[in-house]
């Protein structure tokens, strides 16, 4: 009798047990993220200091065209017209061999074999690694900055060049929003590292910091995050790269994932709980030195092209 209780008490225990991981990994799985928040330490206050080395500064532009996307090319011809023109480099990847037929006279654009977007850190890495081979020629006194977007992602070079005017050649320096990622899933889990980058926001690398990221030792493996966002952190902090989330002198931050016609909207006046002025600050949104903004619309990136070039003098 007792032998018989044992049993079945441990198949209970071991069911009790197998029932809490499921339930565990459903709740991680399947349920949205329910909390982004800043994270402190990364964030830096960028000051204009100097100007005289921004035509030594090379802007490489790396378009990572997400899967999902039905419309490929409508964002990538917008993005050859506007910011596209004003990076030294232009280079767009994409996993449909139709878009390389499409565009591939007019930008240089890779086919790279995979149902994943850049959110995958082995893609995102095989990305990093294929440019940091890539021989571009540029002059000698040149410093180079590589940018990793999507196509969703509006940026503007001459804030880039601002920015990176403040570090040296050799500085191994990653630009980014960070952000601490809490899901149901980090509570079963508290250890974990939630912090990681904001991929919409879009990112920046030194040059010596994208042949750091394309070392093999950053290769992902079996246990590295799935997430972009947090495999690269986690590779920055294995090899001592400097993350920057650099904003302003208000406190804006100069990468941002949120769409403008969001941040910019008048919806929220009609709401009763929102006092006029309370409102109306939402205007005041973000910095004049605005590097990059996410999820914008493919007719969005002209309008903003307008906006930054011709409305008002950008940098």
């Amino acid at each position: 009798m007792l032998k018989q209780w044992l049993n079945l008490h441990n198949q209970r225990s071991v069911f009790a047990l197998i029932l809490g991981v499921c339930l565990g990994l459903f709740l991680g799985t399947f349920l949205s993220v329910d909390e982004q928040r800043d994270v402190d330490q990364y964030i830096a206050l960028n000051s204009l200091k100097t100007t005289d080395n921004l035509r030594n500064i090379y802007v490489k532009c790396v378009v990572i065209v997400q899967p999902s996307n039905p419309k490929p090319h409508k964002f990538v011809g917008s993005i050859i017209e506007t910011y596209g023109a004003r990076c030294n480099r232009t280079i767009i990847f994409s996993n449909s061999n139709k878009l390389q037929r499409q565009l591939g006279d007019y930008a240089d654009v890779f086919t790279i074999d995979s149902s994943y977007g850049w959110t995958s850190f082995s893609i995102f890495h095989r990305v990093a690694e294929f440019i940091h081979k890539e021989k571009t020629t540029v002059k000698a006194d040149a410093i180079v900055w590589t940018v990793f977007l999507n196509e969703q992602n509006y940026i503007i070079p001459e804030n880039l060049r601002l920015v990176a005017a403040g570090y040296t050649k050799e500085q191994a320096v990653i630009l980014g929003k960070l952000q601490d990622y809490r899901s149901p899933f980090s509570y079963f889990f508290p250890f974990f590292d939630n912090h990681g980058f904001a991929l919409d926001a879009g990112l920046a690398m030194s040059s010596n910091a994208l042949g750091l990221v394309a070392d093999y030792s950053c290769k992902p493996g079996w246990l590295s995050p799935f997430y972009s966002g947090k495999g690269l952190l986690q590779c920055a902090k294995t090899k001592g790269i400097l993350v920057v989330d650099p904003v302003d002198e208000e406190g804006y931050h100069l990468f941002v994932e949120e769409n403008l016609r969001n941040l910019f909207s008048t919806g929220q006046f009609t709401k009763k709980e929102k006092s006029f002025e309370d409102a109306g600050s939402k205007a005041n949104c973000c910095s004049d030195r605005l590097i990059s903004v996410g999820r914008v619309a493919h007719r969005d990136l002209r309008v903003m092209e307008y906006f930054a070039y011709h409305v008002k003098v950008v940098g």
